[in-house]
């Protein structure tokens, strides 16, 4: 008589499907990565040396970067209440899907969790990336003011 061989399942290796919400969200949060790369690009073109002699010029650098600074800050903003709003929407909806199917899958609930927190994950590294770029930015402000006020 032969056996037939027994297979487990390892859901550690099951993909998961995103949804069209999640793709628009890691469509912002690339946007957003993109956008930080730009200010920072463009402060490196403002103030290309910190070793920059005081000129009459440096009042517009230092209102330039802090327009930056404040720009990159309301993309933090962003990405954090759009990070809020799709996390209760996708919890919403798979609370619901599951309360209509009356069907409490415990591995189910677990798969669904992993993509869950993938996205949790790429949201705060592209919030510390902007952040961190905001944050040269403001350091280039002090740095500055520090020249214009002796």
């Amino acid at each position: 008589m032969l056996q037939e061989p027994t297979t487990s399942w390892d859901l550690r290796y099951v993909p998961v499907e995103t949804s069209s919400t999640e793709r628009l969200y890691m469509l912002l949060l690339f946007i957003v990565f993109i956008v930080g790369i730009v200010e920072l690009v463009r402060t490196w073109r403002i103030v290309p040396s910190p070793k920059i002699s005081l000129s009459t010029e440096s009042a517009t650098l230092v209102k330039r970067l802090q327009t930056a600074a404040t720009r990159l800050k309301q993309w933090i903003y962003l990405t954090f209440l759009t990070c809020g709003f799709l996390t209760s929407y996708e919890l919403s909806r798979e609370s619901k899907r599951l309360l209509s199917e009356r069907i409490h899958d415990g591995p189910a609930e677990l798969v669904y969790l992993r993509g869950f927190f993938a996205l949790l994950g790429m949201t705060f590294i592209v919030a510390i990336f902007v952040f961190l770029v905001q944050w040269r930015i403001i350091r280039r402000i002090a740095r500055f003011s520090d020249q214009i006020a002796p």
